[in-house]
C-alpha cells in the first residue's frame, strides 16, 4: 500500500490533484486542436475529430470523450495525454513559423518601400514651371 494513501473520511489522497491539471491540460489542447482542424462552415464535428483522430493516433472515442464527458472524467490516459501535448506542440511550431515568415515578407516589404521612398526627384515639367513662376 505504498502508492495508495487515504484520508480520515477514506479518499483517497496523492495523484489526484497532479490527474485533474494533466486533464485540464489535455481538454485545453484538445479544444485548440478541434478548433485548429475545423475547416469552415460546411464542415462538421464528426469530420474534424475524425481527421485529428487520424492525425494524432488519439481513438475518436477518446476525443468524444473529451468533448462531451470530461466532466465525468476523473483523469487522462497517459499515451493520450502525451499525443494530444505533442501535436498542441507541432500546431504551435507551424504557427510560429508561419508567423515568422510572414513577418520577414512584411520587412522586406518595407525595406523595399523605404528604399523608393527616397526625396522626389525634380521633374522637368515642374522644373520649368517653377521657372516661369519665378520670372
Amino acid at each position: 500500500m505504498s502508492g495508495k494513501r487515504f484520508s480520515e473520511t477514506g479518499k483517497r489522497v496523492g495523484e489526484d490533484g497532479m490527474s485533474t491539471i494533466a486533464l485540464k491540460e489535455a481538454c485545453e489542447w484538445h479544444d485548440a486542436l478541434m478548433d485548429a482542424e475545423f475547416k469552415g462552415r460546411k464542415d462538421n464535428e464528426s469530420a474534424a475529430r475524425f481527421r485529428l483522430s487520424k492525425k494524432i493516433g488519439v481513438p475518436e472515442s477518446y476525443l468524444y470523450r473529451l468533448t462531451y464527458k470530461r466532466r465525468d472524467m476523473r483523469d487522462v490516459a497517459g499515451e493520450a495525454y502525451r499525443r494530444l501535448r505533442q501535436g498542441y506542440e507541432a500546431m504551435c511550431t507551424r504557427v510560429e513559423t508561419a508567423a515568422a515568415r510572414m513577418e520577414r515578407e512584411a520587412q522586406e516589404i518595407e525595406e523595399a518601400n523605404a528604399i523608393g521612398k527616397g526625396p522626389a526627384p525634380m521633374v522637368a515639367g515642374m522644373d520649368a514651371a517653377s521657372r516661369r513662376a519665378a520670372e
